[in-house]
């Protein structure tokens, strides 16, 4: 499970690293708006993680947490479907869609209490960390790198706005930090704990 949540995180980091060292070399520049997109659809996913997860450890019957899933889905669909349009990609849509479908399938399957509650740890360290670097992304000088002032400015989502939209060193720059830290976390850490140490008792 551990190897199944770093990889990823790594190869967004990856992704995104680049990105912010040589915007134009990805995808002409597309990935600038993706990019901030991801990052922003990441609050989406943790926050939704921590509720769905609850939900897996709620003693409701099946038919009951199913529901109460599919409604959530929806709240945060209209999230996803929102940030989908504003950059313009599929992508992000179809990345919650991806995450939404595991938990359907997983509750569908039947986890134990012990892996409810380890992977809403998962979503818990993971929103800590994210919520760190943002304030970082806003609070502290971030090097702009291959983002200079003309790159952002030819590569800005139409009709966005807000400091990341000005200024997309700060959320590119953040992001890889933030998905390589959570990858570490998630190898380094997450495997030595106890399922749900994390977790209110």
């Amino acid at each position: 499970m551990a190897v199944s949540f770093a990889v990823p995180s790594f190869a967004m980091g990856a992704r995104l690293l680049q990105v912010w060292r040589d915007p134009m070399a990805v995808e002409n520049g597309r990935w600038v708006g993706l990019g901030t997109g991801v990052f922003i659809l990441e609050f989406v996913l943790l926050h939704a993680g921590v509720l769905l997860g609850t939900i897996g450890a709620s003693t409701d019957g099946m038919g009951g947490k199913l529901a109460t899933m599919a409604g959530l889905t929806l709240f945060y669909g209209l999230f996803a479907g929102a940030l989908s349009l504003a950059f313009k990609s599929r992508m992000l849509l179809e990345s919650f869609l991806w995450m939404i479908g595991g938990r359907f399938a997983a509750l569908a399957i039947g986890v134990s209490q012990d892996e409810t509650n380890l992977i809403t740890s998962h979503a818990v360290v993971g929103s800590v960390l994210y919520f760190g670097l943002v304030l970082a992304s806003v609070f502290l000088p971030i090097p702009r790198w291959g983002l200079t002032r003309e790159v952002a400015l030819a590569t800005r989502t139409p009709g966005a706005t807000g400091t990341w939209a000005d200024e997309p060193h700060r959320a590119i720059g953040a992001a890889p930090s933030y998905f390589c830290l959570l990858g570490a976390i998630e190898l380094l850490v997450m495997t030595w704990i106890e399922p749900g140490a994390l977790m209110p008792r």
